[in-house]
Formats: structure tokens, C-alpha cells, sequence
């Protein structure tokens, strides 16, 4: 199994949940989210590459779910239904596969920019600390 996803697949996920984080909603397009694709059943509990395995999640939520199992991941969550409907209608929903090499082949402004923000937002500098925008959850003084 590969541990790769095509870059049209990715596009082609992201168009597919429309372009927002399918647990918070951040905008990627509009709003300036940083999008990845999040594996609803994680890699290390056997999930697959498969489109219906792929979900749309800003770089936030998808540090902070990390490998906990969706359901136990919104189960806390003040929306948790919400983001459940959400989950299921995008696994409903055909991947635009055709829109999404399209895309790819002659990106426009928007995509560009989401890809720049993508790409810079998972490969942080490790020579650097990280900023006050890494930093996702309280630290308890010692």
C-alpha cells in the first residue's frame, strides 16, 4: 500500500468536501486554512488511501486529532453530530477526479496559494522554534 496520495487525488478531495475542513469548517479557499488530508481511520489503525477513507481538515484539527479514532476524536466536541453529517455526506459524494487534473494542470491563483500554504505548513523549519501559532494546546507551567 502506498503511503502516498497523488497531488490530483488531494485537489480532488479538497473540491470534493469544498474546500473547508470537514470537522471545523476553516475556508482554505477564502479564509486562509491550511489544508491536508486526514485519513478517518488513521494509517496505524489499517486505514487506507482509499477517496472514502480521505477527508478535507485544516492543519489544526488534524494535529490535534493525530491518531485518535474519529469517534473518539469528536466525541467531546460541542458539534459532534454536526461534523459526523459532515464526515458521512463527503464520504458520500463522488471525488471530481476529472476537475481536479484540470485544475492541476493549469492551477489558478487560489490554488497556488493553497498549495503554498499547505506545503509550509507541514514542513516547519526544525533549526527554528515553533511560533505562538503551533502552539495548540496549554502548557502547564512547570
Amino acid at each position: 500500500m502506498s503511503q502516498w496520495i497523488r497531488r490530483s487525488t488531494r485537489l480532488a478531495v479538497y473540491l470534493r468536501d469544498g474546500l473547508v475542513c470537514v470537522y471545523c469548517g476553516a475556508d482554505g479557499r477564502h479564509g486562509g486554512a491550511v489544508l491536508v488530508v486526514d485519513h478517518l481511520v488513521p494509517r496505524v489503525l489499517g486505514g487506507g488511501n482509499d477517496p472514502g477513507n480521505l477527508a478535507t481538515a485544516c492543519w489544526t484539527c488534524n494535529a490535534r486529532r493525530r491518531a485518535v479514532p474519529l469517534w473518539e476524536f469528536v466525541a467531546g466536541l460541542d458539534d459532534a453530530e454536526a461534523i459526523r453529517r459532515r464526515v458521512r455526506n463527503a464520504r458520500r459524494r463522488a471525488l471530481p477526479r476529472q476537475e481536479a487534473r484540470e485544475l492541476d494542470q493549469d492551477p489558478p491563483d487560489w490554488l497556488v496559494a493553497l498549495r503554498e500554504r499547505s506545503d509550509a505548513g507541514r514542513r516547519p523549519d526544525p533549526l527554528e522554534p515553533p511560533s505562538e501559532a503551533f502552539h495548540l494546546w496549554p502548557v502547564a507551567a512547570p
